[in-house]
Parts: C-alpha cells; sequence; structure tokens
C-alpha cells in the first residue's frame, strides 16, 4: 500500500497516492520482459527481443522522487481553504425595490431611467447580402429608394422571363439585378475616376471633386432605378404589347421625372435632380433631342458606366447573375481584373486620317485588360446561345404572348403609371392558372399549353446548306407547313443578327490608343446571333417532320419572296 505524503491533508495526500500508483504502474511496465516492451518502431531502432535491458535502481529511485515532489505540489494548490482563511465579504448594499416605471433595470447600482439612456445610433450604411457580389451596401437614403413601390414591385418581376421553365433556378428578379448594377456601376465609376487613371483625359473632363461627389450619388440612384419601368415578365412581350415608341426605358424615364420616384429623389439628401438621374439611367436612344444635345462628355460616360453596350455594369451583372441561377458557367467571366483596367480614353480612329483628329471620350481598357474584354464579349455570345435564345424558352415566349394579347385590354398593356406599378408576374401567373383550367376562357389554350408544358416543338431551323437553295429558307418552310397543317398549328420565330460586336479603345504600354478589332483575334470573329426558327403543335409533330423529309428540298427550291 501506498502511504500518505507527510504534511499534506487526507484529501491530498489521496490524490498524490492516487498520482504515485501511476508512477508505480510505470516502474511495473518496465520489469516487463523485453518482447513485450519492445515497440516496432523502437525494433528497427535496434531493440529485439532478444535484448535485455533493465533500468538501474539509481534511475528508478530518481523518477519516483521527481514524480511524487510534483504530485504533492499539485495537490496542495488543489487543497480547500479553511473558512477562517477566507477573506472577509463585504456584505453587498441593499437592491432597492423594483420601479416599473423606470424599465432600464440596474447597473453597478444606479437606476437608469429613460431620459438617462443615450439614444440608439443611427445606422447610416446598410449591408444586403448578394448572392454575387457578397454585401451591397447601401445609404439609407438609397435604402428609403429602394423601399419604395415602385422599386420593391422589381421583387417579383423575373430577370429572365419565362427561362424558368427551362431552367428551373432561373427565378431572380429584376430588384437583385438593380443592386448588382448599383455594385458593379460605383466599382466602374470609382476606378476611371481615380486620379492617376485618368491620364490625359483629366482636363478635358473639367470636374472636381464635388461634381465628381454628385454625380456618383447621381449614378447610384439610376442604377437602383433603371429597370424600374420593365413589364411583367421583362422583355418577353414588350415589343409587341407597348404603344409605339413606348419601351420600358421610356416607362422608367416617366417614373424618374414625373412619377413617384421623383418626390423621393428630390427628397434626398445631399439633394438630386430627376432630370440629371434620366440621363444616367436610360439609354440616350430614349432622351430627347434636347436632352441628348446638352450631354457633355462627363455625363456621356457616367451614362455608358451603366448602360454602355460593351462595359456597361448592367450588362456585367445580368451575365454573372444569370449564368449563376441557371447554373449555365458560359456567363463567368473575370469581372475584378476586367473592372481594374477600364479606362476612359479617346474612341478609337477609324483609320490613318483620324489619328490626328479630337474624338469622343469612352470607356475602353489599358493593354492588360484585353483578354478579360474578349472573355464578357464571348460570354454574352455563349449565353444567348445556351440561354436567352435557347427554342424551349422561346416559344414558351410566344405561348406567353398569345396569352397576353388576350387577356390584356385593348391587347396591350397601359402606359399610365397607377396600371403599370399594378402588373407583375404573379398577377399574369394568376390568370394563366385560371384560364388554363376554364375551357370557356378565350386564352385557354396558350394558358393550358404553359400551365401543361404542352408546347409547340421545334421541327426546322435553317441548315448552311439550305441557304444555298433559298434565300430565306424559314419563311419558306412556315408558309409550306401553314398551307399543309393550318396556320394556328404553326410559329415562326425570326430575329436577324449579324452579331457584329462593338469597337473600344484600347490602351497600350506606349500611351497610344488603338482599335481592340485591330489587335484581337478573338472580336474579329463573326458571332451571329440570328433567330430562325419554324414551331408546330406537338399533337401533329410526327406527320411534320415526316412530310419535311419528303418535302424539303423542293420546298426551298421553289420558294418565292412574292
Amino acid at each position: 500500500m501506498f502511504q500518505p505524503v507527510a504534511g499534506l491533508s487526507d484529501t491530498a495526500s489521496v490524490g498524490a497516492a492516487g498520482t504515485t500508483m501511476e508512477a508505480h504502474s510505470a516502474l511495473e511496465r518496465s520489469r516487463r520482459p523485453p518482447s513485450a516492451r519492445c515497440s516496432p518502431s523502437a525494433a528497427g531502432r535496434g531493440c529485439s527481443p532478444t535484448t535485455s535491458w533493465r533500468p538501474s535502481t539509481a534511475a528508478l529511485s530518481r523518477g519516483v522522487r521527481c514524480a511524487t515532489r510534483t504530485l504533492a505540489w499539485r495537490a496542495v494548490q488543489r487543497r480547500p481553504v479553511a473558512a477562517a482563511e477566507r477573506p472577509a465579504r463585504t456584505p453587498a448594499a441593499p437592491r432597492p425595490p423594483r420601479d416599473l416605471a423606470r424599465p432600464f433595470g440596474y447597473l453597478t447600482g444606479q437606476v437608469f431611467t429613460v431620459s438617462s439612456v443615450p439614444a440608439a445610433v443611427t445606422k447610416d450604411q446598410h449591408e444586403i447580402r448578394d448572392a454575387i457580389h457578397g454585401f451591397v451596401r447601401l445609404t439609407t437614403r438609397e435604402r428609403r429608394l429602394i423601399d419604395s413601390p415602385v422599386i420593391q414591385r422589381l421583387r417579383y418581376i423575373h430577370q429572365l422571363a419565362t427561362t424558368f421553365m427551362v431552367y428551373p433556378g432561373a427565378t431572380h428578379s429584376r430588384f437583385e439585378h438593380s443592386l448588382g448594377v448599383a455594385d458593379v456601376a460605383t466599382r466602374i465609376f470609382d476606378v476611371v475616376l481615380r486620379e492617376d487613371n485618368l491620364g490625359a483625359v483629366q482636363d478635358r473632363l473639367e470636374v472636381n471633386r464635388e461634381t465628381i461627389g454628385y454625380w456618383r450619388n447621381v449614378l447610384r440612384v439610376a442604377a437602383l432605378c433603371h429597370d424600374a419601368g420593365h413589364l411583367p415578365f421583362s422583355h418577353a412581350a414588350e415589343t409587341e404589347l407597348l404603344p409605339s415608341g413606348w419601351n420600358h426605358e421610356r416607362i422608367t424615364k416617366a417614373l424618374i421625372e414625373d412619377g413617384p420616384l421623383a418626390d423621393t429623389i428630390k427628397a434626398m439628401s445631399p439633394p438630386i435632380r430627376p432630370e440629371d438621374v434620366v440621363k444616367i439611367a436610360v439609354s440616350p436612344a430614349v432622351l430627347s433631342e434636347a436632352e441628348s444635345e446638352s450631354m457633355d462628355d462627363w455625363e456621356a460616360i457616367v451614362s455608358e458606366i451603366i448602360s454602355g453596350a460593351v462595359f456597361g455594369a448592367d450588362r456585367m451583372d445580368y451575365l454573372l447573375r444569370d449564368s449563376h441561377h441557371t447554373g449555365v458557367a458560359y456567363g463567368r467571366f473575370d469581372h475584378y481584373r476586367l473592372i481594374d483596367t477600364i479606362r476612359i480614353l479617346p474612341a478609337p480612329p477609324m483609320d490613318d486620317r483620324e489619328q490626328s483628329q479630337v474624338h469622343e471620350l469612352t470607356l475602353g481598357v489599358e493593354e492588360g485588360g484585353i483578354q478579360t474584354a474578349e472573355a464578357l464579349l464571348l460570354a454574352r455570345y455563349f449565353m444567348f446561345k445556351q440561354v436567352y435564345l435557347h427554342h424551349v424558352r422561346r416559344i414558351y415566349d410566344l405561348h406567353l404572348l398569345d396569352f397576353l394579347k388576350t387577356w390584356l385590354s385593348d391587347g396591350q398593356f397601359a402606359t399610365d403609371v397607377e396600371k403599370h406599378l399594378s402588373s407583375s408576374d404573379p398577377t399574369v401567373m394568376a390568370a394563366i392558372l385560371a384560364a388554363s383550367v376554364d375551357e370557356s376562357h378565350p386564352a385557354h389554350d396558350a394558358a393550358s399549353r404553359f400551365m401543361t408544358r404542352r408546347h409547340y416543338r421545334r421541327v426546322y431551323r435553317p441548315q448552311p446548306a439550305d441557304r444555298d437553295l433559298c434565300s430565306d429558307p424559314g419563311k419558306a418552310v412556315f408558309r409550306a407547313l401553314a398551307d399543309k397543317f393550318e396556320q394556328i398549328n404553326v410559329k415562326h420565330d425570326v430575329n436577324y443578327n449579324n452579331g457584329v460586336v462593338g469597337d473600344f479603345p484600347v490602351l497600350i504600354a506606349d500611351g497610344s490608343v488603338v482599335s481592340a478589332l485591330s489587335i484581337s483575334d478573338v472580336l474579329q470573329q463573326h458571332m451571329s446571333l440570328s433567330l430562325d426558327t419554324v414551331y408546330v403543335a406537338p399533337e401533329i409533330v410526327d406527320d411534320v417532320r415526316d412530310y419535311l423529309k419528303a418535302k424539303l428540298r423542293s420546298i426551298l427550291e421553289d420558294f418565292s419572296e412574292d
């Protein structure tokens, strides 16, 4: 048995003895036969079952004494303190009775009243977590703007119209896109307006720090408002369902200038003029002739930051966002690198005779950013081919158009502000659902096809060899099928786009500015985005395909534009 260590209490000796037993176990293990002691790793260092080894008595004694002293010291640290040794405790002051009129309780004995508690600090920066850009930060005045009914309505407008019928994840909205455009546009603005990035164009812009600060606020407000005029399902039916001369940008202009957004913008501090927001939020084609002529180089640059044909924040965000939500990787590009290389540059000269002329300013890139600019334009091309012009998505747009023409009063959307704000995707979807189960509804066929996925099927799109036989093969096949199977069962989706890529300036290492088309092999490629597709009702699709197999060549050869 182990004896208690001298000078310790019973509790301490039990602790010491317990740990001394561990030391005793170590001694017992050391007395085991060598075959039981030798580990595989030790055997590799020369130990073997045939090797005899035993520690010396002196070494064992030193180990036991050392372990015993250590354990005894630890036991002393843990021993209970006698009540007589404890320091006297000062009695606490009596707690006053709780006063229900003073709801903030106690802190260090002091009762706080409502008037003595400092007011909450007002937060001027607000964060919204975004799937693409992380946190999008807004000021209090910007948050009031997006909380308005006009901007909140964009939560209920799909960014990609009926694309969710093909890519189920494509249910994102114009609201989050507007937040993303504001974030990207601000980054571009801050980069191009850095003093070391302005270079030779600084004198031409003639802007000071106060002007830059004002237009930065205008840019952000314009980005948040730029899609306010979108109809239900965005672009799906815009061209045919608005009066002549109207589009979503013209509605946006009306909402900002004279509509409910005007008062919200005017009430901002520091003040912002709605007419300045309009210049930046919509493309120059929507502005009046007087408004367009009044825009100087500076305002044109700020406008291009949002809606530019190549480096606009609108385009960058929708490619990244649509790619993310559809799961199609083609829309991704290195936007961080691209934004860092964007510069304000003179437009590229068209030929050698224009080298000495003064050109308008536009957005371009440094030479190191040309590859990311190519990636952006290729991403747009691939997203159009794979997503935006997907043949099933397009036929759903056509079915939606058929329904709306019947359902809407006079077959068109109203341009009146109040009626516009009362329309949204859920409103239209509820009407489609109701019509799909009501066989007496005039739009029942289109609605039921939409809801049950009995959409028309693609039966023809022109091949290169077909164009050698016929100048317009899509129209030829459409006419032949309409005559054979009745026009109500056939649809023709056509849109000619030659795929010409816009040019932009590139700042090369020697300080000169050249055309991107002159130094990029990628941008010289033909990227056609034309549509020419013929669809038929699913009930006759097999008959139509058999007919085209037998008659296609004669249809193309006999076609006449007349």
